[in-house]
Protein backbone atom coordinates (compact mmCIF):
# COMPACT_ATOMS: atom_id res chain seq x y z
CA UNK A 1 0.00 0.00 0.00
CA UNK A 2 2.91 2.37 0.60
CA UNK A 3 5.62 0.76 -1.53
CA UNK A 4 5.90 3.74 -3.89
CA UNK A 5 6.22 6.22 -1.03
CA UNK A 6 8.89 4.09 0.67
CA UNK A 7 10.80 3.75 -2.60
CA UNK A 8 10.67 7.50 -3.30
CA UNK A 9 11.76 8.38 0.23
CA UNK A 10 8.51 10.18 1.11
CA UNK A 11 8.10 7.61 3.90
CA UNK A 12 10.84 5.98 5.93
CA UNK A 13 10.48 2.57 7.57
CA UNK A 14 11.34 2.68 11.26
CA UNK A 15 12.83 -0.39 12.96
CA UNK A 16 12.81 -2.69 9.90
CA UNK A 17 14.53 -5.37 11.98
CA UNK A 18 11.41 -5.51 14.19
CA UNK A 19 8.95 -6.10 11.34
CA UNK A 20 6.36 -8.76 12.32
CA UNK A 21 5.90 -11.81 10.11
CA UNK A 22 3.05 -11.66 7.54
CA UNK A 23 -0.31 -12.76 8.88
CA UNK A 24 -3.39 -13.96 7.00
CA UNK A 25 -6.52 -11.85 7.02
CA UNK A 26 -9.98 -13.42 7.29
CA UNK A 27 -13.18 -11.57 6.44
CA UNK A 28 -16.52 -12.65 7.93
CA UNK A 29 -19.65 -10.80 6.87
CA UNK A 30 -23.28 -11.24 5.86
CA UNK A 31 -24.40 -12.15 2.34
CA UNK A 32 -23.11 -10.17 -0.64
CA UNK A 33 -26.45 -8.46 -1.29
CA UNK A 34 -26.05 -6.46 1.93
CA UNK A 35 -22.50 -5.24 1.25
CA UNK A 36 -22.09 -1.47 0.99
CA UNK A 37 -19.97 -0.32 -1.98
CA UNK A 38 -17.15 0.77 0.36
CA UNK A 39 -16.93 -2.79 1.75
CA UNK A 40 -16.75 -4.25 -1.75
CA UNK A 41 -14.02 -1.72 -2.61
CA UNK A 42 -11.99 -2.69 0.47
CA UNK A 43 -12.32 -6.39 -0.32
CA UNK A 44 -11.23 -5.78 -3.92
CA UNK A 45 -8.18 -3.85 -2.68
CA UNK A 46 -7.22 -6.58 -0.21
CA UNK A 47 -7.62 -9.24 -2.89
CA UNK A 48 -5.44 -7.24 -5.29
CA UNK A 49 -2.74 -6.76 -2.67
CA UNK A 50 -2.82 -10.46 -1.82
CA UNK A 51 -2.44 -11.56 -5.44
CA UNK A 52 0.36 -9.08 -6.20
CA UNK A 53 2.40 -9.97 -3.12
CA UNK A 54 1.61 -13.67 -3.02
CA UNK A 55 0.82 -15.82 0.01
Amino acid sequence: MVADELQSGALVELLPQCRPPPMPISVVMPSARLQPPRVRALLALLETLNTTRGP
